[in-house]
């Protein structure tokens, strides 16, 4: 899909520019879809077509363009999209807090300067997270990728204060237990409730089709050279997991395996000598 810009002159038509037009994640894969059903290109042409951040931002509640436009007055700070997917929540500001209100059925946005290993367990029951400090490489953006919630980091210019358990940018000031909405894909955070939609992968048959196909590619005989001259085989899925429920989840969207398990994580929290016997 291409933005063209031109003009007429004297009856005659001049191409003055043309680029990738803009488009939502939805449209980038419907369109994908749609030109292989008509025969204009070939499934593989179509993943090439489709980035993983398109797949990342179907796969989370997102917030929708109306929405996010009715909702700028209302914004707090802008940061680093460190994680795809949209949260509302109430702010607290320790991992404690945040495993204690998440325990009650709340739903938590955690609030930290910076977050590191011992914030683990509140991460892990927040809906979202964001940051004073940090970047797509810091240990908050990786980590809320990997347990999948959204996240924006390295708010500049919010001042939070741990004894007055408040959060302040400009004018607007943010205590704990007030509602926040936060889009990791836009790296946006707004005071009060942004309307969220949640997928629904039933629905997204387009979403369903483009990823059926990558399977087929990827699985194909073929697909990737052995480089030790064993024999070929497709490209294997693996995922990242820590804890039995990530690794359940991993299972139920295909993946083949664990490639990486972080065993720092699995000793973090309270425990009790049950737990190591």
């Amino acid at each position: 899909m291409q933005d063209i810009e031109f003009t007429i002159e004297n009856e005659k038509l001049w191409i003055l520019q043309t680029r990738n037009g803009k488009r939502t994640a939805a449209a980038t894969v419907k369109i994908a879809c749609d030109l292989v059903s008509e025969g204009m290109i070939t499934k593989e042409e179509a993943l090439k077509r489709v980035e993983p951040g398109d797949v990342d931002q179907l796969l989370h509640p997102h917030f929708t363009a109306d929405d996010l436009k009715a909702a700028q007055p209302n914004k707090f700070a802008d940061g680093v999209k460190a994680s795809p997917g949209a949260a509302v929540g109430q702010i607290y500001f320790t991992s404690d807090k945040c495993q204690e209100e998440a325990k009650k059925g709340n739903d938590v946005i955690m609030v930290r300067q910076f977050t590191k290993p011992d914030d683990f367990g509140g991460m892990c029951v927040s809906k979202g997270l964001f940051t004073a400090e940090g970047g797509a490489a810091s240990h908050a953006a990786v980590v809320a990728r990997q347990i999948g919630i959204p996240a924006v980091v390295g708010c500049t210019g919010i001042v939070i204060d741990f004894n007055a358990l408040t959060v302040t940018f400009g004018d607007k000031t943010l205590h704990e237990g007030d509602w926040a909405s936060v889009d990791g894909s836009t790296g946006q955070v707004f005071v009060g409730k942004v309307p969220l939609v949640k997928p629904n992968l039933e629905d997204q048959k387009d979403l369903m089709q483009i990823l059926t196909w990558a399977d087929e590619v990827r699985s194909a005989p073929n697909s990737r050279k052995p480089c030790n001259g064993g024999p070929s085989r497709g490209l294997k899925v693996c995922a990242n997991a820590d804890t039995p429920e990530d690794a359940t989840r991993a299972r139920s969207f295909g993946a083949e395996g664990i490639g990486l398990c972080r065993t720092e994580h699995m000793f973090l929290g309270d425990r009790s000598a049950d737990d190591f016997g």
